[in-house]
């Protein structure tokens, strides 16, 4: 069985994929659902330090 992905995992794919709306939405969506809400919180901040997307707030 393959580990769960963690934050490093879904910042090197936002990365990667952000100028794909699509793919970067489901890419988030997964990450909010493997990952707990703090690491989810930081990945968020780290998004927006880097303005990658804009997020609305959940």
């Amino acid at each position: 069985m393959s580990p769960k992905p963690n934050i490093t995992y879904f910042k090197t794919v936002l990365s990667k994929v952000y100028t794909y709306p699509s793919v970067f939405n489901k890419e988030l969506d997964k990450a909010k659902a493997y990952l707990n809400a703090y690491d989810f919180s930081k990945l968020k901040d780290w998004l927006s330090k880097d303005k990658k997307s804009t997020l609305a707030s959940d």
